[in-house]
């Protein structure tokens, strides 16, 4: 009997390391907004993902989940964040905003980190998807 509700599962369900209701919606924007499903590079870190423009091949979110003490909160309760990327002058303007952080294990001077747990609205999160993948649209090379 197990053997055939996991057979089931498996046919009928998609694992997902990513469990809140903001980082779904964003991978469902992303879908649809750009036709982007979440890439999972590394073996070792299962629950980290990258979305990538199909056209320059370069990443605009890096999805992961951490420690709050991670971005310098006191707390070892564990979320969900958004990394994004940003010319200087968005950035500089981005953490201005009390939910956003300098990017988490990425370079400091063009990635930020959105946690997503609602502390930022969807439709301000989506604004920002889109200012990091049009911004990675940039290094797309010429074909001439």
């Amino acid at each position: 009997m197990a053997a055939a509700l996991q057979e089931v599962a498996d046919a009928c369900f998609e694992a997902s390391p990513f469990r809140m209701k903001q980082t779904l919606e964003l991978l469902a924007y992303a879908a649809e907004a750009f036709g982007d499903e979440p890439e999972f590079l590394w073996a070792r870190t299962p629950d980290c993902a990258i979305l990538r423009r199909c056209d320059s091949g370069k990443w605009y979110v890096v999805l992961m989940t951490i420690p709050k003490s991670k971005l310098g909160i006191d707390s070892e309760e564990v979320v969900e964040i958004a990394d994004l990327h940003a010319t200087a002058e968005e950035l500089q303007a981005h953490l201005k905003c009390p939910a956003i952080y300098p990017g988490w294990h990425m370079n400091k001077k063009s990635w930020y980190t959105v946690i997503l747990d609602g502390s930022v609205e969807n439709n301000t999160l989506f604004s920002l998807v889109r200012e990091s993948h049009q911004l990675a649209g940039k290094f797309v090379k010429s074909k001439t």
